[in-house]
């Protein structure tokens, strides 16, 4: 019995180029839409009595979290977040326009130190990793972040007698 191989269907490589260009496109649509988002979360600490933040972050070894979020209020002492609500400006990979989605204040705080991360060091979890922390200060309406990246060395000292 003679079996015809079916003829096999090319392949079709990948526009990388055009996928370039498509995540470009949309991290620059995500870092439009931060300076909104920053505000939004700001205003609705502020409005919770809530004067700074401070979120600890570590990673190695190719993972990486945060390790705590502490709130203070006004007097300096420390408060816990509130459960309140914040509406946050998101967009999808592929959508054309952002949508409003609904997160609790630490989800925010999350998300957005996570963000940040990215942005400024991606890959920051890898290897040695990095360590440090950011700081919410409503007041002045800034994020601050002090980060700290691990590395290891070596050092080759050959003698021959």
């Amino acid at each position: 019995m003679d079996e015809e191989t079916p003829a096999a269907t090319p392949a079709i490589a990948p526009d990388f180029a055009d996928i370039l260009r498509r995540h470009s496109a949309h991290e620059a649509r995500v870092a439009e839409l931060f300076p909104a988002n920053k505000a939004a979360v700001l205003k609705a600490l502020g409005e919770q009595g809530i004067a700074k933040v401070l979120v600890r972050f570590d990673g190695a070894g190719d993972s990486g979290q945060i390790e705590e979020v502490i709130a203070f209020g006004d007097d300096g002492t420390e408060r816990p977040i509130p459960d309140a609500a914040v509406a946050l400006q998101k967009i999808a990979f592929g959508d054309d326009a952002p949508q409003t989605v609904a997160e609790t204040l630490d989800e925010a705080i999350d998300n957005l130190a996570y963000a940040l991360l990215q942005s400024s060091h991606g890959g920051w979890e890898n290897n040695e990793g990095a360590y440090g922390d950011f700081t919410f200060d409503v007041a002045a309406g800034l994020i601050t972040l002090e980060y700290n990246e691990r590395y290891e060395t070596s050092e080759l000292f050959s003698h021959v007698y």
